[in-house]
């Protein structure tokens, strides 16, 4: 593996090859945590069944030695059966490594946490500005290197999309993450029309990957109401990536409250708390319309 380019960042695709095998010694879902220790012939050794398994470890590698890394452009193409293996390694260097109390700062080992975003929330929400909550979590932190993310991450959080700011600060973490999906799958949403009944905007989409075949989403603003045909809220219980185009289009900051289970809030109540007060699913999302 060759370690180190100019911006102490290397390209996996350059130092993995695939090749086809019977039999492989499989590596994959190991925790790398003697990686200090190993020898040439140790990593030269290795085998993966997918890119995305030599990507991780030579993430971690990376993190070990102090250089960052970044996957390029594979020219495999074919559905053979296919395996990855390490193809040389230089261990000579350039020039020096990033220091190992720095190595977080690297692009793809910075990283927010839950904590942190959790801060900023929490300041915002009293009015203070971004700029000065960042000064404190870096007093807190023993300076703006020690945060383990820098001020354009933070301001790039902060200036998301209002939709996933909102969900991210409703919805359980866990549960973020798959509604976050749907948010970013708005990009392949195929808008087709708008056109107004009454009181209802009618939106209609094609569904992506099967051309022809037409969704028709029903946007109510009074009272604020998604209605899809696809039946993703009403097997997931949030919004699907099509409520979400029309809530973009519509420049709604948040989701509709109606759309929000309050079971699967943040702040949701135990089970105890339903059964209590009779209250169960199906009832919950018997308000749409």
């Amino acid at each position: 593996m060759e370690a180190l380019s100019a911006d102490c960042t290397t390209d996996v695709n350059n130092e993995f090859e695939w090749s086809s095998e019977d039999e492989i010694d499989d590596v994959e879902g190991l925790e790398y945590r003697d990686i200090l220790g190993l020898i040439v012939g140790d990593i030269m050794r290795m085998v993966f069944r997918s890119d995305d398994g030599a990507y991780e470890f030579y993430r971690v590698f990376g993190k070990f030695y102090g250089f960052g890394i970044r996957k390029g452009d594979c020219g495999k193409d074919d559905d053979k059966s296919n395996v990855w293996r390490v193809r040389k390694e230089i261990l000579e260097h350039n020039h020096n490594l990033t220091p190992a109390e720095m190595v977080h700062m690297i692009p793809n080992f910075r990283k927010m946490t839950e904590s942190a975003k959790a801060q900023i929330h929490g300041m915002q929400a009293h009015g203070v500005p971004t700029s000065t909550i960042l000064g404190y979590m870096a007093g807190q932190a023993g300076g703006y290197s020690f945060m383990g993310f820098n001020k354009k991450d933070a301001y790039n959080y902060v200036d998301q999309n209002p939709l996933e700011k909102f969900a991210a600060s409703v919805y359980t973490r866990d549960l973020f993450a798959d509604v976050k999906k749907e948010i970013e799958g708005v990009g392949v949403v195929n808008f087709m029309t708008k056109v107004r009944r009454s009181t209802t905007m009618v939106y209609t989409f094609e569904e992506y990957g099967e051309p022809g075949r037409h969704l028709v989403v029903l946007y109510d603003r009074v009272p604020s109401n998604l209605v899809c045909p696809c039946y993703f809220w009403n097997k997931k219980g949030y919004s699907c990536r099509y409520m979400f185009f029309v809530m973009k289009y519509e420049h709604l900051t948040k989701i509709p409250d109606r759309l929000v289970l309050k079971r699967l809030r943040q702040d949701a109540k135990g089970l105890e708390h339903y059964v209590e007060e009779g209250i169960d699913d199906g009832s919950e999302m018997s308000i749409l319309l």
